[in-house]
């Protein structure tokens, strides 16, 4: 089990009684000494100090992740998480803010729906487990949070989603607003297969495609000519 952020151990603690082995990471020397010392008891657990979206720690292999980091990070966090273990993993709970998890889940045509929406929908089944109230944290948060539970899918196909296909996608909604036919015009990728590129996809706005059509543009735009 890996856990991003271990803050003063208190869910670290939990998780080492329930789970053979727990590497937990965080970039607090301070916090990390902290839970060291509550810790120090559990043969189980592993400490390391650092940022877990940069090497060497990214590589960390784990089955499960559990994580509640600063919602700042949560963006970042998905797009780690779309290539971490080369998602073998079992499943991700994390606690976000309320709005950052009804926009991965947000459907085609909200304003919710983003670049970061497309990624975790086409690589992750998205459950939103429940809505946790401001007045069970301390401090009190200006915003509300949610835990969310993200398995990856096993769908054919998508386990040559690579960067490649990430970069193009965050391209593709820079272009949100405007038809899909825009960003083709202004793409090398796109440009290269735009006669593979249906017609009915090229006349919608890039925010009116559904993960799965998304994903069958970045597939044409990426394989090898």
């Amino acid at each position: 089990m890996f856990e991003i952020g271990t803050g003063r151990g208190l869910l670290t603690l939990h998780l080492a009684q329930r789970a053979t082995k727990v590497i937990t990471c965080d970039l607090d020397s301070h916090l990390l000494e902290e839970a060291k010392s509550r810790l120090k008891g559990f043969a189980n657990i592993t400490f390391l100090r650092g940022n877990a979206f940069v090497p060497p720690i990214c590589k960390t292999r784990f089955d499960v992740c559990v994580t509640s980091l600063p919602y700042s990070r949560s963006r970042e966090f998905i797009e780690w998480l779309a290539f971490a273990n080369k998602r073998r993993f079992r499943s991700c709970t994390a606690v976000v803010q309320s709005e950052f998890a009804h926009k991965l889940v947000a459907l085609p045509g909200r304003e919710e729906y983003r670049f970061v929406s497309v990624l975790a929908q086409i690589l992750f089944g998205i459950e939103i487990v429940k809505g946790i109230s401001r007045y069970d944290f301390d401090p009190v948060p200006g915003v509300s949070s949610s835990i969310i539970r993200l398995v990856p899918r096993n769908d054919s196909g998508l386990d040559s989603f690579a960067s490649a296909h990430a970069r193009l996608l965050r391209n593709i909604f820079s272009f949100r607003g405007r038809l899909l036919r825009s960003a083709v015009r202004k793409t090398p990728e796109l440009m290269k297969c735009s006669r593979e590129l249906r017609e009915e996809w090229q006349n919608r706005r890039v925010e009116q495609l559904q993960p799965q059509e998304i994903l069958s543009i970045l597939e044409l735009a990426c394989s090898p000519k």
